[in-house]
């Protein structure tokens, strides 16, 4: 480099002025062109590896981003299948359509629950968006009979028939536990008492 730059201004050339007017840098004229391509080189490198590792955090994090919604939509989806199936299956029971097996009336031993309430059907009008009575704690009633030390002890599992003429207001809270029927009608009436055998029942709760 040195020899060149004394060989141009032997000439009369001014190596500075040149190295401008073909827009070398600087630092390249004071370093040898080989040094200052590895440098160069290295730079992009650095700046590509940065650049990868930017794009690769960013992919990733949109993975799990989306990872996240998915999750969130299945979740959300399995819920609303729940509930459907929870209304249509209240929808059944009010309309009678889900009663107690006729062999498990004939045979009995079955818990009578017959609740007494100041709702009457009578007492609704039509087109009323009061379609269920009042909470009655079916769900602890429902826990202390099903009971694992009890179930152990007595070695039965009884079903359960609720009587009551409207739908207790807490009757999704027991839909899902087994043998728990819902049968509309009065437990003042005795017809209706004869359609649930209260005869042949195991206990009779009021």
């Amino acid at each position: 480099m040195g020899k060149v730059k004394k060989r141009m201004m032997t000439r009369g050339l001014d190596p500075e002025s040149i190295a401008a007017s073909t827009g070398t840098k600087p630092f390249e004229r004071r370093f040898p062109r080989t040094f200052v391509k590895e440098e160069k080189k290295e730079e992009e490198d650095s700046d590509k590896s940065e650049e990868d590792l930017f794009k690769q955090n960013a992919a990733a994090s949109g993975l799990m981003r989306e990872t996240a919604i998915w999750a969130h939509i299945d979740k959300t989806k399995k819920e609303l299948d729940r509930l459907n199936k929870l209304a249509a299956r209240i929808a059944k029971d009010a309309l009678g359509l889900h009663p107690p097996p006729e062999s498990m009336l004939r045979n009995g031993g079955h818990v009578l629950l017959c609740v007494v309430g100041d709702t009457e059907v009578n007492s609704i009008a039509i087109g009323s968006q009061k379609q269920a009575g009042s909470v009655i704690g079916l769900n602890c009633f429902m826990k202390s009979l099903r009971d694992k030390r009890l179930e152990l002890n007595q070695g039965s599992n009884p079903p359960v028939i609720v009587l009551s003429e409207v739908m207790p207001g807490d009757w999704n809270t027991v839909i899902d536990v087994e043998k728990v029927y819902y049968v509309r009608g009065s437990p003042l009436i005795l017809a209706d008492l004869h359609r649930v055998s209260f005869l042949n029942a195991r206990s009779i709760v009021v």
